[in-house]
């Protein structure tokens, strides 16, 4: 289910609690999320606007957004190797399976 409070309160600052750890851990950079997340189609060649990420303490999206960002986070990641056994990767798939 879909509702507002968990796209607009627990995946905002969860998400991005998340994206810092791994940023602190120097496994990723902010830049490159941006990077990917700007260069996102839909198949129907529909571009799809993200909130852009920096240092915070919550993701600053609307509920769409949030839910756009967190489906695709995923995919967007899955080329850093060095995540696949990283507690915080299983944290973010476990959001994602939540919602």
């Amino acid at each position: 289910m879909y509702f507002t409070w968990y796209f607009e309160g627990i995946v905002q600052y969860d998400v991005m609690l998340i994206i810092n750890e791994l940023v602190a851990k120097k496994v990723l950079i902010y830049e490159y999320i941006n990077d990917k997340f700007s260069n996102i189609y839909f198949q129907n060649k529909e571009k799809i606007y993200l909130p852009s990420i920096k240092k915070s303490e919550k993701l600053n999206g609307t509920h769409s957004q949030n839910m756009k960002l967190l489906n695709t986070l995923p995919f967007v990641l899955i080329r850093w190797n060095n995540l696949y056994n990283l507690e915080e990767r299983k944290l973010l798939l476990l959001l994602q399976k939540n919602s």
